[in-house]
Formats: structure tokens, sequence, C-alpha cells
């Protein structure tokens, strides 16, 4: 059957149609021209009880929708990948910042690094006086560990004494002094430390050593105290423009160590004191 196709709008309709039913144009012979269309289209429009058949409208493409799907679906595995990435990185984060750090909590101990005691090259340069293995030597290396105390740098390590009568401790095994300081700051501290075979020797050699201070017109802030529970002894007192602290601590096995802290301002002795023994 032969049909009319309406040229305004596409519509088909029947022949004996005088005039498109939807858009209302009118077919006339001179400016329509009969189509064969075979079959008829599989678009049925009715309008206004008749029949009309328009062509099948070409398949809708659907590319732009699996382009669309497909982006969403990457950007939902990239954003799952973002946060298992952050969730691992926090939870090593939490486990590094969760680490308990154990702090020394011996605040009485002995100043000289047990663990990393430094061994002489040359063992003749130990005193012949004593059998400790605490030489000149040993006690220099103590301040090349302790370069920083608190605020106080390391300066200068003195020469050890040449002979026993020189030294700060006369009868001691071995002696060392350093000079530490607070750069831009007058607060310079002299520490000493000697070393002795036995708590007997440390003992004798402290008393005397307060004697010679006073005979050198000491003034005793404290006399000497006898501590047994903390195994030490101690005094304080001025020297002319000088504030020294002093004691001796047996902890180590076979060994004693004597200590004194000298500087013109007491609370730096204080200050320095604490800071070595990391007493807050």
């Amino acid at each position: 059957m032969n049909y009319q196709i309406c040229k305004s709008c596409g519509l088909g309709s029947l022949p004996t149609a005088q005039s498109c039913t939807r858009c209302g144009l009118s077919f006339s012979e001179s400016a329509n021209a009969s189509i064969n269309q075979g079959d008829p289209p599989k678009t049925v429009v009715i309008l206004g009880g008749q029949t009309n058949y328009a062509a099948t409208p070409p398949p809708k493409n659907n590319s732009k929708i699996y382009w669309i799907l497909g982006g969403l679906g990457g950007l939902i595995l990239v954003g799952g990948l973002f946060v298992v990435v952050v969730a691992v990185g926090i939870y090593f984060y939490s486990a590094n910042k969760n680490v308990t750090k154990v702090e020394n909590t011996d605040k009485t101990r002995t100043p000289y690094p047990i663990n990393s005691r430094p061994t002489p090259s040359d063992k003749s340069t130990q005193s012949d006086n004593t059998d400790t293995v605490f030489g000149d030597e040993e006690l220099a290396a103590v301040f090349s560990v302790k370069k920083q105390v608190g605020k106080f740098t390391h300066y200068t390590t003195l020469q050890p004494a040449d002979s026993p009568e020189k030294k700060l401790f006369q009868n001691s095994g071995g002696e060392a002094t350093a000079m530490y300081g607070v750069k831009g700051k007058n607060e310079n501290v002299i520490y000493s430390i000697a070393s002795y075979s036995s708590r007997e020797k440390a003992q004798a050699e402290f008393k005397n050593y307060i004697d010679r201070e006073k005979q050198k017109g000491a003034q005793m802030i404290a006399e000497i105290i006898m501590d047994q529970q903390n195994k030490s002894v101690n005094a304080s007192y001025k020297l002319g423009a000088t504030t020294v602290l002093t004691f001796c601590s047996w902890k180590l096995d076979n060994i004693t160590l004597c200590h004194r802290i000298g500087s013109p301002q007491g609370a730096t002795v204080i200050n320095f004191y604490n800071s070595w023994f990391n007493i807050k």
C-alpha cells in the first residue's frame, strides 16, 4: 500500500487522507509523491480516531551511559584505595605514637656511663697507688660522652695532674676535671671526678679534702653528711666567690666516685647537678 509522508513532520498517513493529522499540512498530488513504504512501520500513532504510521525512530545510543557508569566505578575504586591507604597510615602512626618511652628512673646513679665504659689505649697512664680501673684517661672520657648537660655545654677537659700532690683528691686512683657553661651567660661550672678502689678510702680522703678546703678559708654551708641509705657522703661550702657541692657515691661494685661541682653562682651548681643526674 502507498502511504503519504508529510514533508513537514514526517508522519505517514493513508492514501485517502487530505491533510496531515499531526501538523495539518494539506496533501496535494503536485506537492507530495506517494511513496511505497512496503510493510507499515512498527510505530503506530492514533490521532482523531485515525490510525497513522510513523517512521520508527532510530535506536538510542547508550554509549554515554556506559562511559558515565564506568567513570563512577573508577572513582569508587580510587576512593576505596585512598581510604585503605589513609587507614593503614593512621594505624602505623598511632602505633609509633603509643610506644612507651623508657626513662632512666635511677635518680642517684653515678654519672659514669657504665654500659659504654671506654678502654684506655695505654694502661700505663693509670695511677699505681690503687687497683681501680678508673684512671685519669677513663674519667676524662666521661666528659667526652657528656657533651651536653641540660643547658650546659662542654667547653674543655683539663689535663690531669702530673703528681698526686697536685690532684684535687690527692689519694685518688684517677681524676679528671672539665669546664661547662651556658653561651652568652655567666653560668660556668667546674666539674671534677675522682675514683677510689674502696668506700673506706673514699670516705677517709673526703674528710681530708674538706679539712684542706677549710684551711684555705672555706665557709661550710653544710657539714659532712653521711647518707647510708643512698650510699653516699656529701658536703657544701663557699671558697671565696665559688660555691662548691662535693659528694662521694659507692653504688658501683668495688669502686667509689667522688665529685666536686663549683661555680660563682650557687643556683648554677644545683641546676648543673640536677641536669647531670636527670633530676626533675
